[in-house]
């Protein structure tokens, strides 16, 4: 029955998407280039949800979560576009295939570097997040990314407007902020053409920095911003987010990661004894099964390390 089909089909989604590191570019995926066990349930995951929507070709959701799997597992835009289509046909109230949408046409004008092409993805990303925001009002995300949208095709004061409805309804909301922030350092992260990933990065900081003000010990949140802000080449702001997020964490066990951050962007402005002093403390706390690596990084820097 569609059901047990549909759950089969999840079931190998999640497989497929464990066997990759979380900050591994979905968006970037050949699929001829990766392990056979990934290869095989996504496979498996997409000639499942092609017979539960045989079974159930009616069901909008279905078409989304297989389309899903060709955006962010496949890495074929084309083939989740239709079935998006196929959804909205279906229900053109449905929010879920708007956010997708959207979120395709972002990455579709991050691959690409002729300015026609890119401008086409921006307007239809435009049309497509003001559909979303119509059903859905509160969505944060959506009026973060409409207005990041109109900043590219020029309209600042509809970039405004959407900025204003933004504040209004993320409010002092750190768990909305940070999830704006995660959502454009992704795109930051996994944009092909290199030169949109600037404003991606400055949006993420931005966001980031707003969940900092809403909650001073969302350390998550400051990691996530120093790291955008190196991006920019802002490594003193890069180096005060780390610190802030190591105030925060203090011995806990994740405070390893943070000296790492803090390490590499201490080296990359030139200051050698502090990035050392950062690097073996980076070290010393780290899990064993992670510290070859990290020796193997703090060379490559050219920072000695003091076990």
């Amino acid at each position: 029955n569609t059901d047990h089909t549909a759950n089969l089909a999840r079931m190998h989604r999640r497989w497929a998407d464990l066997l990759l590191d979380p900050r591994y570019c979905r968006t970037r995926i050949d699929l001829a280039a990766m392990p056979p066990e990934f290869v095989r349930h996504v496979t498996q995951s997409s000639r499942y949800y092609e017979e539960a929507t045989r079974l159930s070709p009616n069901n909008a959701g279905l078409w989304n979560e297989w389309a899903s799997v060709d955006l962010y597992l496949r890495n074929d835009l084309e083939s989740a576009e239709r079935k998006l289509r196929r959804s909205l046909e279906l229900d053109d109230q449905f929010d879920q295939t708007y956010q997708i949408y959207g979120d395709l046409l972002l990455v579709r004008s991050e691959k690409v570097t002729d300015p026609t092409v890119k401008r086409a993805a921006w307007e239809q990303a435009e049309a497509v997040y003001r559909r979303l925001l119509a059903l859905r009002p509160d969505h944060a995300v959506g009026w973060a990314a409409l207005a990041y949208v109109q900043e590219q095709l020029g309209a600042s004061e509809g970039a405004q407007a959407a900025r204003a409805q933004l504040r209004a309804r993320a409010g002092s909301r750190p768990e909305s902020w940070q999830a704006i922030g995660d959502f454009f350092l992704s795109h930051a992260d996994c944009a092909l053409d290199r030169s949109q990933a600037p404003a991606l990065y400055r949006e993420a900081a931005e966001a980031y920095g707003q969940a900092l003000a809403a909650d001073p010990g969302a350390w998550t949140a400051a990691m996530r911003r120093g790291y955008a802000l190196r991006n920019l080449g802002d490594l003193e702001g890069a180096t005060a987010a780390f610190r802030q997020a190591l105030q925060v964490v203090g011995e806990g066990a994740d405070a390893w990661l943070l000296y790492r951050e803090l390490a590499i962007t201490l080296a990359m402005a030139g200051r050698k004894e502090e990035a050392e002093a950062a690097a073996g403390q980076a070290w010393r706390r780290a899990p064993a099964a992670e510290q070859p690596g990290l020796q193997s990084l703090f060379v490559q820097l050219g920072l000695s390390i003091r076990p």
